[in-house]
């Protein structure tokens, strides 16, 4: 259970809202002015607009290899982190690795592969067509 700000209400009970980001108090009644500004905005709003608009991470534009592929899910990934709510935050998490652990043979290959083929280029030698 969250600890309780330690703040009184005015009519001088204790608050009963939770502690905001580690401190002693919540947003209403800390005494920072940034964060009373916060709360001042936050009232302004009357509520609306709550939640806090996530930062999606760096996506490619095209993805055309695996590697880029691989790419996309470790962004999801961190986008996913982001998701409100408990179960809905683990069933993305949980497909974005199932598919991560389905491409990542096929990536590894692909960079093996790359590997042998510079490998040939340097030496000169050509696969017969």
């Amino acid at each position: 259970m969250a600890e309780k700000c330690i703040g009184l209400t005015q009519s001088g009970e204790r608050c009963t809202a939770p502690k905001a980001n580690g401190g002693e108090y919540c947003l209403w009644h800390d005494p920072d002015p940034i964060k009373q500004e916060q709360a001042k905005l936050a009232r302004l709003k009357g509520g609306l607009n709550r939640r806090v608009t996530p930062q999606l991470g760096d996506y490619p534009e095209t993805i055309q290899t695996a590697t880029q592929l691989l790419a996309f899910i470790n962004a999801a990934l961190q986008d996913a982190k982001q998701i409100e709510g408990h179960v809905q935050r683990l069933t993305v998490t949980a497909s974005l690795l199932r598919i991560a652990c389905e491409i990542l043979p096929i990536v590894d290959t692909a960079a093996r592969l790359e590997i042998l083929e510079s490998l040939f280029y340097r030496e000169g030698i050509h696969a017969k067509t």
